[in-house]
């Protein structure tokens, strides 16, 4: 039978380990927050009232990625958060105003025969290396996502692979500066 204190520490368990991967990315200069970047950003109204802003501290978002502008995208941002047994990571590049003018699905069209390859290959190493698979939802507006899980043991896989998609970035730009 399990002690109070067993029980305890497996309930809290998910949050402490989210809580050590926001520091550790918070350490490295990543931004992040507990509220959703993307939703805050389609959605201002809904957050002037501070008081409606969500802070249960079970899903934790990074924003602002370093991310070049290869497609005609809006947002990115990755959320990462900690079940009982393992830690479920993704990165979404959002495309909106594209939207705005549709005709016959011309845009999803486009976004599958160009973007999404272009994005495929920007993130082939990073993909591979972490074992990501990609989920692409055509609603309201197209996302485009990069997903994975890791044991609850492996917290600290998070930060590599964002310092992955960092040096990423700075070798594209790099790349394309010269």
């Amino acid at each position: 039978m399990k002690t109070l204190f067993q029980v305890m520490n497996n309930k809290n368990k998910p949050k402490l380990v989210l809580k050590d991967i926001k520091d550790a990315l918070d350490n490295q200069g990543f931004r992040t927050t507990w509220n959703d970047p993307f939703m805050k950003w389609i959605h201002p109204d809904w957050y002037v009232d501070k008081k409606r802003e969500v802070v249960d501290c079970t899903r934790l978002y990074i924003y602002d990625l370093p991310f070049p502008k290869i497609t005609p995208f809006d947002f990115t941002s990755a959320a990462v958060s900690v079940g009982d047994d393992c830690i479920h990571f993704d990165l979404t590049i959002y495309y909106c105003k594209v939207m705005e003018n549709v005709v016959d699905g011309d845009v999803y069209d486009e976004h599958d025969a160009s973007w999404a390859p272009k994005i495929a290959t920007y993130f082939e190493d990073i993909a591979m290396k972490y074992s990501l698979a990609r989920d692409i939802e055509h609603d309201e507006y197209i996302e485009d996502t990069l997903w994975g899980r890791f044991p609850i043991d492996a917290p600290d896989k998070v930060l590599p692979l964002m310092r992955m998609v960092r040096e990423r970035y700075r070798e594209w730009e790099n790349r394309n500066i010269c």
